[in-house]
């Protein structure tokens, strides 16, 4: 069993009742500042924890925070490979400790040194463009390739196709959800996050049998911002759940990245309005991002090789993503010919295939 402190297992056990959420946790902490005062406090129903805690909720603790019980919890954690990291734990990550609301408890499935390196967050619409999901594909890739750890929310649309870009290429990556582990949302994801959990990492601040909510996901989006040296958002509406994000990510002094859009797509609104505000700064390639960290990137690597057609291919793709009858027709190039080629150069990693018969770069 993890070598747990007692007021680490003491916290751990508190964690587990979701009406100890974080505001009520923070005044528990500040009131007593001792995790076995808390507890003490609790069993003894001190004025101060009946002011914040009913009576059911009191029991509830009461019955379930005895030496025996939080034993019991702490081994079915770690039958489900749970680690879980305390605001008090060598492990709990810097930057996030330094936010004023940071979670007490964070629960950790996978590879937790992941929580002591650089990271990005890379965030945005649920439902993106074609061009939304070929730029969150190449800053993903690209930053994950220079050594930045990809930290996203594991929704639809951009999260995932954030984290995926990132596994692609062997980078590490960091999911943080809005539920317990037990209750993967959305469910199309479930794959998704076992794939994670064995090369990335997991993380959450409910137990693993917690429900997500629609709080808890503009909850979680606090720790998304909290751990990362800055937060990119690629595509977004102007009712994106990733605003949530970003305003955490300025309260948080953290840099705000913001990829310009197409002004007549109302999936760029916000990103256009927070440019043109200067909310954030405007990137156009994943080298700005690096640039403004102080980090190198990537390695000049040895030069694609590319055949006469897939050249001329290549020049025409990467002005704008392109249909494969524009390609015919632009290239004059028989139809088995020009299918042979976009099929290699998606293979070698030069291009990718959209949906609609769609290519980009």
């Amino acid at each position: 069993m993890t070598n747990y402190s007692q007021d680490e297992k003491i916290l751990i056990a508190l964690s587990q009742f979701v009406f100890l959420y974080e505001n009520r946790f923070h005044l528990l902490i500040k009131k007593y500042i001792n995790p076995q005062n808390i507890l003490e406090a609790i069993f003894n129903r001190e004025q101060f924890i009946c002011s914040i805690l009913n009576n059911n909720q009191i029991n509830e603790i009461i019955e379930n925070c005895t030496e025996e019980k939080i034993k019991s919890y702490l081994k079915n954690l770690e039958s489900l490979n749970i680690i879980c990291t305390t605001y008090l734990s060598q492990t709990y990550p810097r930057l996030l400790k330094e936010t004023p609301d940071f979670p007490i408890v964070l629960y950790l499935k996978g590879d937790v040194s992941l929580l002591k390196k650089d990271s990005v967050a890379i965030v945005g619409t649920r439902n993106p463009t074609n061009y939304g999901r070929g730029v969150t594909h190449t800053f993903s890739k690209n930053l994950a390739r220079a050594g930045l750890v990809i930290v996203s929310g594991m929704s639809t649309g951009v999260d995932k196709i954030a984290h995926e870009a990132c596994l692609e290429v062997g980078g590490k990556t960091i999911a943080v959800l809005g539920g317990g582990f037990n209750k993967i949302y959305p469910a199309v994801n479930f794959n998704l996050s076992i794939e994670i959990s064995k090369k990335g990492l997991l993380v959450s601040e409910y137990a693993p049998s917690a429900t997500p909510q629609r709080y808890t996901f503009p909850a979680r989006n606090r720790i998304i911002a909290g751990l990362t040296l800055g937060t990119l958002i690629t595509e977004a509406s102007e009712k994106s759940g990733s605003l949530y994000t970003k305003e955490y990510a300025l309260d948080y002094n953290r840099n705000l990245y913001l990829v310009p859009g197409n002004i007549t797509s109302s999936m760029s609104i916000a990103n256009n309005k927070m440019i043109k505000s200067c909310q954030g700064m405007c990137v156009i390639s994943y080298e700005d991002i690096l640039n403004d960290l102080g980090f190198e990137g990537l390695k000049k690597e040895t030069a694609i090789q590319l055949g006469i057609n897939e050249k001329m291919i290549l020049d025409i793709i990467e002005k704008e993503e392109t249909h494969f009858d524009v390609l015919l027709s632009i290239t004059n190039l028989e139809p088995k010919i020009l299918n042979s080629c976009l099929t290699t150069m998606c293979i070698r990693g030069i291009i990718r295939k959209l949906p609609g018969n769609f290519y980009s770069v």
